[in-house]
């Protein structure tokens, strides 16, 4: 049996006959699923406690990184949970880094005939992630883009971004990985990634491998302004690591220290007053992926 855990308000519009196309393709396998329809982060974290404590269970988030995030955060023992993915969000970031395709139907065949396979996460401060924990222009990015009306998925990422350029200050950090000394930073973007993409296929990290036991840390250091736009273009490309302005290694964990203190988003949830401490978690969460 599936527990599938919908979120109401994840891929509006296009996406609004999602969970009709699940349940039929469910029912054409003959394999049962049941729903739960729910309204806040609250609701799914106590009910996905609550199942993932009471014996061995199949757990599907149905939306975006955010409800896959919130289901993850939820599990109390991984040893009896497994985790799906149907990819209803509008980003569907790890879903695609891992190869489980928007199509419904597809998606749900991978449930019923793909194993679950190791798979990394990663925790900031206690708080768990699968794609990437960040802070710099892409904090700010987000904020613009809840507040922004109009667009969708990664044109209003964009328009985002570009709003955003107009007033972005450099973050100022110290920074500490493993087996290297305390190092100041002036920076558009620090970023420690699970998965390749944000903002719905902003290219990041796209070399990150989501079960090699390491995080592949980003940082964009601070450049003249006017060349910011430049750097952003490399970015979409998926060019930014090898720009001689960008810091890339893979680490195992990395702290910053903000100066002032900055929000962080991990997997496109924002976080304000979290200290930016990250490691990642291999061996535990067991995903329904190709």
């Amino acid at each position: 049996m599936f527990h599938v855990i919908c979120n109401t308000s994840s891929g509006r519009g296009r996406r609004k006959n999602f969970r009709k196309r699940v349940e039929k393709a469910f029912a054409a396998a003959d394999s049962e699923a049941v729903f739960y329809q729910l309204e806040t982060a609250e609701e799914t974290l106590s009910l996905v406690r609550r199942l993932s404590s009471s014996g061995e269970v199949n757990l599907v988030a149905m939306g975006g990184d955010g409800t896959v995030n919130t289901v993850l955060n939820g599990i109390a023992d991984f040893s009896k949970a497994t985790l799906g993915i149907l990819p209803g969000g509008s980003g569907n970031d790890f879903a695609r880094r891992i190869g489980i395709p928007e199509n419904p139907e597809k998606a749900v065949d991978i449930l019923l005939h793909c194993m679950p396979k190791v798979t990394d996460f990663y925790e900031c401060s206690g708080i768990r992630g699968l794609n990437a924990v960040g802070a710099g222009i892409d904090i700010d990015i987000l904020e613009t883009y809840s507040r922004m009306k109009v667009f969708h998925g990664k044109i209003k990422y964009l328009a985002s971004l570009l709003k955003v350029l107009l007033h972005f200050d450099f973050y100022e950090f110290s920074l500490l990985r493993e087996k290297a000394a305390v190092e100041r930073h002036s920076a558009l973007i620090i970023c420690a990634a699970n998965g390749s993409t944000f903002g719905g296929g902003i290219k990041i990290c796209p070399e990150a491998v989501p079960d090699d036991g390491l995080l592949d840390l980003v940082v964009v250091e601070n450049l003249p302004k006017k060349k910011v736009p430049g750097a952003l273009i490399k970015l979409l490309q998926g060019k930014i690591l090898k720009q001689p302005y960008t810091l890339y290694e893979r680490v195992k964990t990395v702290s910053a220290v903000f100066d002032p203190p900055a929000s962080v988003q991990i997997d496109g949830e924002i976080y304000r007053n979290l200290p930016f401490n990250v490691k990642v978690i291999s061996g535990l969460l067991k995903v329904y992926r190709p």
